[in-house]
């Protein structure tokens, strides 16, 4: 099947997308526009992506494949269509999504605001802004973004997995408007290597039967290719997360983004391994934050520091609200290790402070609390009796649970488990309750 564009174009060989390169860096490296990054896969090969944009202030850069990644239709079909009912919208956000980035490049994939602008030459389309993660460029950001020509230029060079994936990906589809065989689609792909060719934009076309592109020669193409053209230039853009990364474990890692979403995650820990155990001074910071989240209010420190350990900030901010007191008067072991029934005890306190008018740690015993209350624990003994309700309260809402067993580990009361760190809550487990506070009892 022949590659088109219904006008004049010049056809380039081997030509680099951006004229002056950059060495290769990881996404959390990226400091300007023009840097390139190694990041995901597709069909086995990794994604080598330009820069396009930084945003300094929200840490975040804007990012598009250096070479072609693909080919598909802009809609399955031949009809009316604008970036936001297509059919490639929808292919974009989860079937490439999910194929080319694990879970943990997920979480530094932003969801974005896109506008769906008219075409500028023939003022069609232009619909409601989308929210997506992975999406087309527009003839306004093309313009902004590459405004070089010879810049905008696409080169291919797909691998023989590639080129046997995309043609079998081709072949399968269902597309009433054109006939691709496996054989004609591999022998297609194969001749495309070391060519250039054009790519789709997320801007209507002419009609809306059609959508803009840009093509081999890097020229804006108004009026556009059909919209059901299966060999359409796939060359998705991602806005990306470009702080620090926030070290997990990969099981936790949506979790984590989600308290990073939150504003749970004090800036003491952004730097951290969230793997290793937290303490009694981390635990209180995450505290505050969640204290912070639930009742919409800024905790304030207190002003005469009763400790003589520690003077940090979300310390005396936590003893201030009346999430934690020290372990005697004048005591708070900031660097003690936090053990299961501390953590239940000090999220409990949160809860009664956001929801419990005139409560106070002092007259805590005054003010109980309403729930159904779960069988007794096998290690219920283990439990302090000032942990005892905190921890069913926290395990009937499903806040913190147990570790099997029907244990709930709130300590650890032998020497053995003392050397082993047994029932210390880790800082990544302490964003996760802390998510779960958030989201099942504020």
């Amino acid at each position: 099947m022949r590659k088109f564009l219904a006008l004049s174009l010049v056809f380039v060989m081997c030509l680099s997308f951006i004229s002056i390169p950059a060495a290769a860096t990881e996404v959390e490296t990226i400091t300007k526009a023009g840097d390139t990054a190694s990041f995901g896969s597709y069909y086995g090969k990794p994604i080598e992506w330009q820069v396009l944009a930084v945003d300094t202030a929200a840490s975040k850069a804007l990012l598009i494949p250096k070479e072609m990644l693909g080919y598909w239709s802009f809609n399955d079909i031949r009809e009316e269509k604008t970036w936001e009912t297509s059919s490639i919208r929808q292919w974009l956000n989860n079937d490439f999504y999910n194929a080319a980035f694990t879970e943990q490049q997920k979480a530094f994939i932003l969801e974005t605001d896109i506008e769906n602008k008219a075409n500028p030459e023939y003022n069609t389309g232009g619909t409601a802004n989308t929210k997506d993660k992975v999406f087309f460029l527009s003839a306004d950001e093309v313009m902004k973004y590459i405004p070089n020509e010879a810049d905008r230029i696409c080169k291919i060079n797909f691998t023989t997995t590639q080129i046997e994936a995309i043609a079998k990906a081709l072949s399968t589809r269902n597309n009433p408007s054109y006939s691709v065989t496996y054989d004609n689609a591999v022998s297609e792909l194969t001749s495309y290597i070391g060519t250039t060719d054009w790519w789709w934009l997320r801007t209507a076309g002419r009609e809306l039967t059609r959508a803009a592109a840009v093509s081999y020669s890097g020229e804006f193409y108004a009026v556009g290719n059909e919209v059901e053209e299966p060999y359409g230039g796939i060359r998705p853009a991602i806005w990306v997360n470009i702080s620090k990364p926030l070290i997990s474990s990969e099981w936790a890692t949506a979790e984590i983004a989600k308290a990073d979403a939150l504003g749970l995650i004090p800036d003491s820990l952004k730097s951290e391994d969230l793997t290793k155990p937290i303490t009694r001074a981390e635990f209180a910071a995450v505290s505050v934050k969640t204290y912070e989240a639930m009742s919409g209010r800024l905790a304030i420190p207190e002003v005469s520091n009763p400790f003589t350990d520690t003077n940090d900030v979300e310390v005396l901010k936590a003893y201030n609200v009346g999430i934690t007191t020290g372990i005697s008067a004048t005591e708070f072991a900031p660097q003690a290790l936090l053990n299961r029934e501390q953590a239940a005890t000090m999220l409990t306190r949160v809860f009664k402070r956001v929801t419990m008018t005139n409560w106070t740690i002092q007259t805590d015993a005054d003010f109980p609390l309403a729930y159904n209350r779960a069988a007794p624990f096998a290690d219920d003994g283990d439990i302090s009796d000032w942990a005892r309700d905190s921890v069913y309260f926290m395990a009937s809402n499903g806040i913190i649970q147990g570790t099997g067993n029907n244990m709930f580990s709130p300590k650890a009361v032998t020497p053995e488990q003392q050397a082993i760190n047994y029932a210390s809550a880790t800082r990544e487990q302490a964003l996760i309750i802390a998510v779960r506070m958030v989201e099942n009892l504020k």
